[in-house]
């Protein structure tokens, strides 16, 4: 049994270059964990370049009641030009993804979380997304967040834990559905970039971060906009039973699996995504999270999943 450090990790890859993991599933890791510290995780990486985790599972995920992490996904310490695409993360003890520098060697960097769901994660650590770096150790710097679904309705459940502001991290169209506050309690922005994503706090009420609205804080922190024009949309996603996703087998994912995260017609998400390849050159890749082609009639839609007409 190891006593002076984090143990019970589902899947682990360090020092790897171009490497995968592919429809894994990771679940239960971590329920016996003695340490008090830093915790596991059900399927992460570090030290690793040009890698990517894709079509994976990661689910009930545990730790130590006193402990970090028990988190679904993590791109750690030294990871470099790394993927984490078309992945499932739930009701996991820690973040759903875990963006983690604990001071590796090599700069942590150029990293993509792209058409994934978190449902109600961070349930003891972090939420939907967890951003740490170790206090004056290593580098950590850009990062695109676009097109993914975060659903926390956790009590007091947040998307976002960031312990600190970094450079170079861009959040786009992606649905942030939360229960009180978007941003963890304790926590701040500061020069993240946030353009195109949808919000809506189940707990109800239309103030944001401590202001009035989602206009009034874009307004006061230029975030959410472009060419000076407002662009965030504050409105019920409109889904079909979010919440109720409960699929575990990476093969199993379908229309029918995960279907509650699915927009309907009418839905505000439908064909208001920015086009981040024209805008921002982006390679945003060909399809969603259940493979169907992207855009649908020229126009991209907000979060993981397509309205495939």
């Amino acid at each position: 049994m190891v006593l002076n450090n984090h143990s019970g990790n589902g899947i682990l890859a360090s020092s790897v270059n171009c490497g995968v993991i592919e429809y894994c599933e990771a679940f239960n890791n971590g329920w016996d964990m003695p340490w008090t510290g830093n915790g596991p995780v059900g399927i992460w990486i570090w030290d690793c370049t040009d890698f990517i985790v894709q079509h994976c599972i990661s689910h009930h995920n545990r730790t130590n009641p006193e402990a970090a992490d028990g988190g679904g996904f993590d791109l750690d310490g030294g990871v470099s030009n790394s993927v984490i695409q078309y992945c499932i993360s739930h009701n996991n003890e820690g973040a759903g993804f875990g963006l983690y520098e604990f001071g590796a060697a090599k700069p942590w960097e150029n990293n993509t979380i792209r058409y994934n769901i978190s449902q109600d994660d961070g349930i003891i650590n972090g939420g939907s997304i967890g951003i740490w770096k170790n206090d004056n150790q290593g580098m950590m710097r850009n990062c695109q967040v676009y097109n993914n679904t975060f659903y926390n309705s956790n009590p007091g459940g947040s998307n976002i834990w960031i312990y600190d502001n970094y450079p170079g991290y861009c959040f786009r169209n992606n649905v942030f559905v939360y229960n009180g506050s978007m941003l963890s309690e304790g926590n701040s922005l500061d020069n993240e970039l946030f353009q195109g994503n949808l919000y809506w706090n189940l707990a109800g009420g239309i103030s944001f971060l401590g202001y009035g609205t989602l206009r009034d804080w874009a307004m006061a922190t230029d975030k959410e906009m472009h060419d000076g024009t407002f662009i965030g949309i504050y409105q019920d996603p409109m889904w079909n039973q979010a919440g109720s996703m409960n699929v575990t087998d990476p093969a199993k994912i379908s229309q029918e699996s995960i279907g509650g995260y699915v927009p309907l017609s009418g839905s505000p998400m439908v064909d208001r995504g920015l086009n981040l390849k024209t805008l921002f050159n982006l390679n945003v890749g060909e399809r969603d999270l259940l493979g169907t082609s992207i855009p649908l009639n020229n126009n991209y839609e907000i979060g993981a999943l397509e309205l495939d007409y």
